[in-house]
């Protein structure tokens, strides 16, 4: 997908998004509990539908309204199911994997051809009592999780320790979860913090949780989810740049991919030189998009250099007037969108189409504050 970004001014306000990471724990959590829940949400990302789509097939049942979900729970006395497919979502299969492992069924789990590269082998080997035919999709999984001791890697992501953490309270025995480094502990947390909502008592120990088993989740009836961090740097982008809200000082973007491509693009319409800095984690795992966004700004007339930190020339004589790839990244597609409705010329830009599975509003949220976002 290709758009083409004709400059016109803005004005008012772009709408919050709820979490993506939110709906996700939220939705699955309603499908274990003890009667329905309505969810506040306004996240319709492909992930999320991928999500949904698989509570269904486990037998809850879902109800779209316009700004909400309400969730009526699994049966487990009923379930019948064979095929779990969790599309092209591995945020899914991670919080699914530990919840589908309690419901002992012989269950085959799939997904699209991307999903079916990643080898899942760390994850597959912590469910304790769980058969697997191979370490890839699409594989049988087989037994019933256990309840015990497990240590787990944080690497290993927020999203599958979650999801074990929440199937763990379910089961018979009490458990702990030990969490050997530090990435993602605060989502970590946000999910022991909803269980507590629904009931769930998991105490925090010195090296991670205790969980006491065979918890009844007792649904509050209605939720409310946070908005979305990751959104956020972007929907505030375009509020300080329609209010001329500039930089006056450098930034630290830290381990923050959408801060530093949003931070850059409000240092270059900026008065004077930016220094956005960033950790050796960030650049190790985002190098390559650092570069190609960096020669994106370039391309457009931007004055930026990568030196150990992106230092950003604010002379907000940008132009555009270019075809840029933005090689089907979300966050450069959302970034380089905004700037260029601020640019002096029409810009092209190529490959968007994850913003759409992101965020699937993000263009139409941008025309209804003024933006001339035309489909190519």
């Amino acid at each position: 997908m290709d758009v083409k970004i004709i400059p016109s001014p803005l004005q008012g306000k772009m709408r919050t998004v709820s979490s993506k990471m939110g709906a996700h724990r939220a939705l699955i959590i309603s499908a274990l509990a003890n009667q329905k829940t309505e969810i506040e949400i306004n996240n319709n990302s492909e992930e999320v539908r991928a999500t949904i789509a698989c509570l269904k097939t486990l037998g809850a049942y879902l109800f779209d309204n316009e700004n909400s979900i309400t969730v009526r729970p699994i049966n487990r006395e009923t379930m019948d199911i064979s095929v779990i497919d969790c599309f092209n979502s591995f945020a899914t299969l991670k919080f699914l994997l530990p919840i589908i492992a309690t419901f002992n069924k012989t269950v085959e789990i799939t997904g699209e051809r991307v999903l079916q590269k990643k080898n899942l082998e760390q994850f597959l080997y912590r469910l304790k009592g769980v058969g697997f035919t191979s370490e890839k999709l699409p594989f049988i999984l087989s037994g019933k999780l256990l309840s015990g001791e497990y240590n787990i890697p944080t690497e290993l992501g927020a999203q599958f320790i979650s999801g074990l953490i929440i199937a763990l309270c379910t089961l018979d025995g009490d458990s702990t979860v030990s969490l050997i480094g530090e990435s993602g502990l605060s989502a970590i947390h946000n999910t022991v913090e909803l269980l507590k909502e629904f009931n769930v008592e998991i105490k925090k120990t010195e090296s991670g949780y205790f969980i006491r088993g065979g918890q009844e989740f007792v649904s509050p009836e209605r939720l409310t989810l946070d908005t979305d961090k990751a959104y956020n740097h972007y929907i505030n982008l375009v509020e300080k740049l329609i209010n001329k809200d500039f930089l006056t000082d450098d930034i630290d973007a830290k381990n923050n991919f959408d801060l530093l491509v949003c931070a850059t693009v409000l240092a270059l319409l900026s008065n004077g030189d930016r220094r956005i800095t960033f950790s050796e984690k960030l650049l190790e795992k985002e190098s390559e998009k650092i570069c190609l966004f960096k020669d994106a700004i370039i391309k457009l007339g931007g004055m930026v250099e990568l030196d150990n930190a992106l230092l950003v020339s604010g002379n907000k004589k940008v132009k555009g007037g270019a075809v840029i790839d933005t090689y089907k990244d979300a966050r450069i597609g959302m970034a380089l969108t905004i700037l260029s409705c601020f640019l002096e010329e029409e810009t092209v830009l190529l490959g968007v189409e994850n913003v759409l599975k992101n965020y699937p509003e993000f263009f139409n949220d941008l025309k209804s504050i003024g933006a001339n976002v035309v489909t190519l």
